[in-house]
């Protein structure tokens, strides 16, 4: 691989637990892109902790998968060598890039402290709003995003470079992020950055994960309620700390991005609440607070039909929310989704008839067209309010939007169901003036 230079650099990592400071990489991958997100290389392998591996449940590795592969002390130079002088980008970053420093450290070498950085999980709130999405996967679906298989390390890795890939695609910036890591502009003025270690580049025996088939076995919820009941209780009615409830926060999407939580699970979940300092009552707050997320995602990925609960109840089982309390949760987000997309939309351009209008909730189906001009038009779909349909024409599709070399299928279909077909240039301006 060349040397590193002005870019990103995706890192992610797969640990023996999900404790920062004390969990230790079994695997890591890199995947290298330029300003604008397009793919330049990557690399990976599998790393020898030197302690028992855990959370095997999560990742499919175990201690004889790794009992060969290289320590992070005999990795760290090339490793250092792809991503020094790059914005370092993860998705739920507060988590990956702590490992990665606390590695560094181990090692006796340190990342700069100012090293620039962009996170995809934070960035989602800005780009993909109208889902509040949480994890990779549910990022990647949305966008259409191909990840073939998640938690391993360089998979992990590819998916969150196609998301920054799209988020990059975006034009214009959206304001809130004017001057952040992901403004080309902005990054080009913060590369190479602060100076990194020179650190010696040796020989690396690469270890390759082996196929999986782990099936992961849920928490009993009297388990892990028992669990959060050993939590101090508060003496007085203050808001958890910021820091310690983004982290929190953080580690809860981690442990329930697969919608299980293990007994594993819980009880590091329990630690790591212990050891941010927060209480019964502090976390009883956030994960109210979590169920609320998730209940405003689901409104925002439904503003036609009603979606179904039993995902959101289940979780609510796990974090001690009571069901009823949930689902008013999804039905007071649904309510205010609608009523804040109708405040967005703009008034019609004189020359577009009313009936030629897209309308919130519009089915859409995308076929033809480069995978770029594909993505940012479907970013512009989802932000707007309409829906994305990636399989087949079927009759509740609105429109087929339609770019070169499209899909016979779906032409075919179309004709067969009187769907409406707009040209990319079309929906483009379409998209700009949705209604209620």
């Amino acid at each position: 691989m060349s040397a590193s230079g002005a870019g990103y650099a995706i890192v992610v990592v797969e640990t023996t637990g999900l404790i920062v400071g004390s969990d230790r990489v079994v695997e890591i991958a890199v995947v290298r892109t330029d300003l604008c997100g397009e793919y330049q290389d990557e690399w990976s392998t599998l790393v020898n902790p030197g302690v028992p591996v855990r959370a095997t449940r999560k990742h499919g590795l175990t201690s004889a998968d790794v009992a060969e592969a290289p320590t992070f002390d005999e990795l760290i130079g090339t490793l250092n060598s792809l991503i020094a002088g790059r914005v370092l980008v993860a998705h739920y970053a507060r988590f990956h890039l702590a490992v990665l420093a606390d590695e560094y450290e181990r090692a006796g070498w340190q990342i700069p402290p100012s090293t620039p950085c962009a996170c995809t999980w934070d960035a989602g709130r800005v780009f993909l709003r109208r889902h509040l999405p949480r994890d990779l996967k549910e990022c990647s679906s949305i966008l259409g995003i191909e990840y073939e298989e998640p938690h391993s390390a360089l998979s992990d890795a590819r998916a969150t470079a196609r998301l920054a890939r799209a988020y990059l695609s975006v034009q214009p910036l959206p304001p809130q992020l004017a001057g952040s890591m992901w403004d080309p502009e902005t990054v080009r003025h913060a590369c190479p950055g602060p100076p990194w270690p020179d650190i010696p580049v040796g020989p690396v025996a690469v270890r390759r994960r082996r196929p999986r088939n782990e099936i992961p076995v849920p928490a009993s919820p009297i388990t892990v309620a028992a669990l959060f009941q050993r939590l101090p209780r508060s003496s007085s009615n203050q808001e958890p700390d910021a820091s310690a409830a983004d982290a929190y926060l953080g580690l809860l999407t981690e442990v329930l991005d697969d919608e299980v939580m293990t007994d594993d699970e819980a009880k590091q979940l329990v630690a790591s609440a212990e050891s941010w300092g927060l209480t019964f009552d502090d976390v009883a707050v956030l994960h109210r607070r979590f169920v609320a997320s998730i209940a405003e995602r689901m409104a925002n990925q439904a503003v036609n039909p009603h979606p179904e609960t039993g995902h959101l109840l289940a979780l609510a089982g796990y974090l001690l929310v009571p069901g009823t309390e949930a689902t008013a949760m999804l039905e007071t987000a649904q309510t205010a989704w609608r009523d804040k997309l109708r405040t967005r939309c703009r008034p019609l351009p004189p020359h577009v008839a009313p009936d030629a209008a897209l309308r919130l909730g519009d089915e859409l189906v995308f076929t033809g067209g480069s995978p770029l001009e594909h993505m940012r038009l479907q970013m512009r779909a989802w932000m707007a309010g309409l829906v994305v349909r990636r399989g087949e024409v079927s009759r509740s599709t609105t429109a087929l939007v339609v770019g070169t070399d499209p899909a016979i299928s779906k032409l075919n279909d179309a004709e067969r169901y009187s769907t409406r077909r707009l040209t990319f240039d079309e929906f483009a301006e379409l998209v700009e003036y949705v209604q209620p």
